[in-house]
């Protein structure tokens, strides 16, 4: 089932936080092992003062009684975070939770929306279904 994150349960976003920084740290070219550098204690602190100074939205996926999948949207136009547990992952879930934050944009007349995939992120096929496309490469140096 698909809803909006209730105010009192951004810990229940953890397993998600978590596991999306752990396919980070394998699949990033340039990350591996040093992903995330916050902790998920600060992430989700981060998530909660985001959404409750209406900066962001958070949609979840339930099922099994526990979070599965996770967006986070930004009112500002970029899409923050998306994440599908992967025993969860081929329902369509992350579909519906794509489709529910374009809706969200949409409602809010915003139609320029930035996204960040991390380099060597094999999802990035599935953005451009929804017709993202890459526009540049953010390069630091450390």
């Amino acid at each position: 089932m698909l809803r909006e994150i209730n105010n009192n349960e951004f810990e229940s976003l953890r397993e998600c936080i978590e596991c999306l920084n752990e396919h980070h740290n394998n699949v990033s070219v340039n990350f591996k092992g040093t992903y995330p550098r916050h902790s998920v204690e600060d992430k989700i602190n981060s998530f909660k003062e985001s959404v409750l100074n209406n900066k962001s939205k958070i949609a979840v996926i339930n099922e099994d009684k526990r979070i599965v999948g996770v967006i986070k949207i930004d009112l500002d136009g970029v899409l923050d975070y998306l994440v599908v547990l992967p025993e969860y992952r081929h329902k369509g879930y992350g579909d519906q939770l794509m489709k529910w934050a374009l809706n969200e944009y949409e409602k809010l007349g915003i139609k320029d929306i930035e996204l960040h995939a991390v380099y060597g992120n094999e999802t990035v096929h599935f953005y451009e279904k929804y017709g993202f496309k890459i526009q540049s490469y953010v390069m630091e140096r450390r």
